[in-house]
């Protein structure tokens, strides 16, 4: 239901803007490369490059390397739990050491995320996809991948290879804990040494910035238009959108066991809102707008998020002993059966409320009449 308001809201937004009804045939990237080949309807030169190509760089390189980047951030994640195991087998259940390695786990963790968004975006950089759409999809796509199995591998090895429901809000907690810590500190600790940056610049550059000035106009719209033009430049959302994402299936992946994340989430929200209206209002230069009419392959990720969640939590119930004997009573030649139904009438539903509310709201329909 979340995701289908968000929608709505977002027919809204577009609606005002006047971007609801951009055309969904994109302008070629101006990173994208090519040869001047005349086109062969409109027989204007324009840039072609081959298909080919694009699928050969995606099946022999991207591929393999996002492929083997996941296996490794699984292992790693098989490697904690062996070093968890050590830690409590030498030192006890009530050691303080217990709380390192998962610490450690999720503080790597955010390294690794860095690191492969850098990669990510090299290898979709040598895909060289035509328009930004298709860019920005399969780059998000890379890094759900990997992003799934780097944040949420170890809580579905504990939850349905371990069954140890105790030690999965154990570890949901902690990593959630570190990860909105490390999010804050980078909203926070970024701009910080941006800001003492260039109140350092400006101490050293003073005597010729207020000669520049006086050259200029006395006025203050053209000292604050000097003064902004030394701000640093905001590049993307991607990371607004990954933070958010991630947040999301923290919430929403192990809610049957772990409802304490939507209130973690909700109070991080409500600082990092404010947090970045600070950041876009006195650290970054004004960014330049680019139309839009959704959140484009977010979307997707949000919505198999959101599907992952009702198989997790499906599996996280049955787990709890009264329920699994609740449905076995029901079906007791087949107790595993039950669960399989269940799951599909929740599919069904989640299916049913995504026909039944329209993506769009009433006013806005009637308004594009």
């Amino acid at each position: 239901i979340f995701l289908e308001l968000w929608k709505r809201k977002c027919a809204g937004y577009s609606y005002r803007w006047g971007t609801i009804e951009m055309s969904s045939l994109d302008k070629p990237r101006s990173a994208y490369t090519g040869q001047l080949k005349p086109d062969p309807i409109t027989g204007k030169m324009t840039l072609h490059y081959p298909m080919r190509y694009t699928y050969l760089q995606m099946y022999c390189i991207s591929y393999p390397v996002v492929l083997g980047c996941v296996v490794a951030a699984g292992w790693f994640a098989l490697y904690q739990f062996q070093i968890e195991a050590e830690v409590l087998a030498d030192f006890g259940p009530d050691s303080w050491l217990l709380y390192v390695p998962v610490i450690v786990q999720s503080v790597l963790i955010a390294i690794f995320s860095w690191a492969y968004e850098k990669l990510a975006t090299f290898l979709t950089n040598l895909e060289n996809h035509r328009t930004r759409s298709q860019y920005d999809r399969h780059r998000v796509n890379k890094l759900m991948l990997f992003e799934i199995v780097n944040n949420f591998f170890s809580q579905f090895y504990i939850a349905f290879v371990l069954h140890d429901l105790r030690q999965l809000k154990y570890q949901l907690m902690m990593q959630l804990l570190v990860f909105q810590l490390l999010c804050i500190a980078q909203e926070i600790g970024i701009p910080l040494l941006a800001v003492l940056r260039q109140k350092y610049a400006e101490f050293r550059h003073r005597e010729v910035a207020e000669e520049k000035l006086r050259s200029i106009s006395d006025l203050p719209r053209y000292e604050q238009s000097f003064y902004e033009s030394g701000l640093d430049e905001y590049h993307s959302t991607y990371e607004d959108y990954l933070q958010v994402c991630i947040q999301f299936g923290f919430v929403v992946l192990f809610a049957a066991v772990a409802p304490f994340a939507a209130i973690g989430a909700l109070l991080n929200n409500v600082f990092a809102v404010h947090i970045d209206m600070w950041k876009l209002c006195n650290i970054f230069k004004r960014p330049f707008a680019r139309r839009a009419k959704n959140i484009g392959a977010w979307q997707l990720a949000f919505e198999l998020l959101s599907v992952m969640s009702l198989l997790s939590n499906c599996g996280l119930l049955f787990l709890q002993p009264n329920v699994k004997d609740f449905f076995s009573h029901w079906l007791p030649s087949v107790p595993d059966l039950s669960f399989v139904i269940f799951e599909h009438l929740l599919l069904g539903l989640k299916f049913l409320i995504h026909k039944v509310i329209h993506e769009r709201p009433r006013w806005v329909r009637i308004g594009l009449l």
